[in-house]
């Protein structure tokens, strides 16, 4: 029964006297020599194996013999018919009746599938699932050790922080599986295009992180980093069609630029986001001014969420009229914030900062409503006020309660909900997908208008613009500015304006400061104008002097041009 368990238990046991002879060894172990027990007694156990291991296992068997102490829980790698195994391994001395040690009694456990499976599980934790790139834990670990080597060594590293450009675009238009596709096939470009001893991973989404090992001087990241833009932005064959997309990269020196990993990720991070700024598909190093640029807008952050508790916001509306009557058909909505110390302040000076921080919801929110209340509070006093256009942000339809929110507003102060329009970018375009889509329709089945501004800008598709539920469109002021001066400008202005009309919509041009801009607007097709000659913005309690009449007479007024 005791042979028969010595046998079966899966534990290889083998016994050798002091000359390393095998004296017995159970089934399980002579097994992995494809040999019969009885064939290995007799023989010296160490010569199954090869060189390296043989030596080893002698070592082992004469620290035990001279010590006469068990060597437990080490690990020995064995190679048995080409294959590479590893072993949990105890020794231990092989003692007489009289406790003398005349060999060795080795037990050992075949721990491959387990080593296998820690090691899976070791790579799964520090590698990305989709790219088979290291992630973001192997990324920190490497920038850490990246540092330390460069102060070890008085030299410099860089990293670099890339991000896809307007990535969203393929997972909406073309699904998560395409979009899946294109990023291993970017994650195969940056390994073929960075050198053996630098380091690439995927940090999280479309964003990826290298480290350039050593270079020679700023130049040769210059050359590196314009080689690896032009590899990712060769076309794609992505579900079988061709796809272009570019990317923005952020560089940051090590040490130069920080000693700290928290410290230079920060660094590229502030220079990737001023390469996106700077018309993407380039990359920027890491500048001081970018820091205090990001050190302005945290203030500047903490500021605006300040100003809503101090009811530091005002809205000024701007006036616009029929083209051909110069009647007056509507207003835009334009928030100020009166700034404690910098005054009076224009979007353009803290909307960014408002969106980038998440405080767009809450301001775009507060617009809703300030403009509901000013069209119920003229409506109180006998004054019925034109429709009323509201700038919305492409982040504020990342809010899927914005439709009930607008609708509440509106019924909250009883107004009718054609007295609203609102103005969506191009960009919204863009990143146009169902849900946004479902949204605009929902707003407008309710009577709300639907306006897209600065178009001419962007890079919407005419099958977006063909689909989205809007009923006017706003040329941007760039191509009104050059309306006298370009024959180009012109004859993109009456294309839109014919699209616009054979689509049913409205045509708005903005930015309208002289009389010639007027006449060629007219001739072109567009159906209102705003703008300087007609009027400036107003304060809200100006708005019942300024319409009086219901048509504006700019004569009275040296144009502006």
């Amino acid at each position: 029964m005791l042979e028969q368990i010595i046998d079966t238990i899966p534990i290889m046991i083998t016994a050798t006297d002091r000359s390393g002879k095998c004296l017995f060894t159970n089934a399980y172990q002579s097994a992995l020599f494809d040999k019969d027990p009885d064939e290995m007694v007799g023989t010296d156990f160490a010569n199954n194996f090869e060189a390296t291991q043989a030596a080893n296992i002698r070592r082992q068997d004469a620290l035990v013999l001279k010590s006469s102490l068990a060597i437990p829980h080490y690990e020995e790698e064995i190679t048995s018919d080409g294959v590479d195994l590893i072993f949990h391994c105890n020794k231990s001395p092989l003692l007489n009746h009289n406790g003398e040690t005349i060999g060795v009694l080795t037990t050992a456990v075949d721990i491959t599938a387990r080593k296998f499976a820690e090691q899976h599980r070791t790579h799964l934790a520090l590698h990305d699932m989709l790219t088979g790139l290291p992630n973001r834990v192997l990324l920190a670990e490497n920038v850490k050790s990246t540092i330390a080597n460069c102060k070890k060594t008085n030299s410099q590293a860089a990293l670099l922080l890339l991000d896809l450009d307007r990535f969203k675009i393929i997972n909406d238009t073309r699904g998560h599986h395409s979009g899946d596709a294109l990023l291993r096939e970017v994650a195969e470009r940056i390994s073929k295009a960075i050198g053996p001893g630098d380091f690439a991973a995927r940090i999280g989404g479309d964003e990826f992180a290298i480290i350039f090992g050593k270079f020679e001087n700023i130049d040769s990241i210059n050359s590196r980093c314009s080689k690896l833009l032009k590899a990712l932005h060769e076309p794609y064959a992505i579900s079988g069609m061709g796809q272009v997309i570019s990317a923005s990269i952020g560089v940051s020196l090590i040490p130069n630029d920080g000693d700290e990993y928290e410290e230079v990720l920060r660094m590229a991070d502030l220079a990737m986001y001023d390469a996106k700024a700077n018309g993407r598909n380039c990359f920027r190093f890491f500048s001081e001014d970018m820091n205090e640029i990001a050190q302005a807008d945290a203030a500047l952050e903490n500021e605006l969420r300040d100003a809503f508790n101090k009811n530091q916001f005002v809205l000024e509306y701007q006036p616009i009229v029929a083209a051909q009557s110069l009647e007056y058909v509507g207003l835009e909505a334009l928030i100020r914030w009166n700034h404690p110390r910098r005054g009076r302040l224009l979007p353009i000076q803290f909307i960014r900062v408002a969106d980038e921080s998440g405080l767009m919801d809450m301001l775009g929110n507060w617009v809703i409503g300030e403009v509901c209340r000013e069209i119920k509070s003229y409506a109180d006093r006998g004054i019925d006020l034109p429709r009323v256009a509201i700038n919305v942000s492409p982040r504020q339809f990342q809010n899927q309660n914005i439709c009930d929110e607008l609708l509440a507003h509106i019924k909250a102060n009883g107004i009718a909900p054609s007295k609203i329009t609102i103005e969506i970018t191009e960009e919204l375009l863009i990143e146009n997908n169902e849900e946004v889509r479902a949204t605009l329709q929902r707003i407008r089945d309710h009577g709300v208008g639907i306006s897209i501004d600065d178009f001419g800008t962007g890079y919407s598709s005419l099958q977006y613009l063909r689909d989205l539920p809007a009923n006017c469109l706003k040329i941007d002021r760039t191509f009104i500015s050059r309306i006298e001066d370009s024959p180009a400008d012109r004859a993109i202005i009456g294309t839109i304006a014919h699209l616009a009309h054979a689509l049913g919509m409205r045509v708005v041009a903005e930015g309208v400061e002289t009389y010639a801009q007027l006449d060629l607007l007219r001739v072109s097709g567009c159906d209102e104008i705003q703008g300087f000659m007609i009027a400036r913005p107003q304060q809200a309690k100006d708005l019942g002097k300024l319409l009086n009449g219901r048509k504006n007479d700019p004569s009275s007024r040296a144009a502006k041009g």
